[in-house]
């Protein structure tokens, strides 16, 4: 099962029975056809429902689902410390480092220029892979027609060791960056995108 974020609202894609012990307040639609999926992810698009479920047992639905949109893949890091974990603070909200990729550039190599560019820390060490997130946003391409873009931000655990501070990369819009640790973590959840919420509790937990 996938999910897809678009601002604080989600979407749910994945087989029916993937949605049988979960998700009980959720409105699921089992899909019949591709126009089906279309219909439905349009009516979301347009909408304001905050949850909905798509269920269909095609195996190419997942990839169907992605053709409806311009796909831009991104990555970013969850750089830990003996002093936390770091979140930066961008347009009014705790964030995580991240950005697009290159077309010359791994993932791997994305999240690590990305992490060192928008927080100043040199000398990271990507420790393991950690689940994808992904989101829906119009974009506004001056003279262009707007389109709706389906965008994978592939995270890395990082650590950081040393005395470095981190400097924000005021040309990104970063006002701030901030090593959170337990006692003050609840403050960055309480202003985060619900895609990274889960992303940035779990990284208090130990590595497997």
């Amino acid at each position: 099962m996938y999910e897809v974020f678009l601002n604080e609202r989600k979407l749910l894609v994945g087989k029916p029975s993937e949605f049988f012990n979960c998700c009980s307040q959720v409105r699921i639609v089992e899909l019949k056809s591709f126009s089906d999926l279309a219909d439905q992810v349009n009516r979301f698009l347009a909408g304001d429902e905050e949850l909905l479920a798509l269920a269909g047992d095609d195996p190419a639905l997942w990839s169907r689902f992605k053709k409806l949109f311009q796909f831009i893949p991104a990555a970013g890091g969850v750089v830990r410390s003996e002093k936390g974990i770091l979140l930066i603070f961008r347009r009014g909200k705790w964030d995580l480092p991240k950005g697009k990729t290159e077309r010359h550039e791994t993932a791997e190599m994305a999240a690590l220029r990305e992490v060192r560019e928008e927080t100043g820390l040199s000398g990271l060490v990507i420790d393991g892979a950690l689940p994808s997130t992904w989101h829906l946003y119009l974009s506004h391409y001056p003279g262009k027609p707007e389109v709706w873009i389906l965008k994978e931000t592939r995270w890395f655990s990082m650590h950081s060791s040393g005395d470095q501070e981190p400097v924000p990369e005021t040309g990104e819009e970063i006002q701030e960056v901030r090593w959170f640790t337990s006692p003050t973590l609840p403050q960055a959840l309480a202003n985060t995108h619900a895609s990274l919420r889960e992303l940035i509790s779990g990284a208090f937990r130990p590595l497997s």
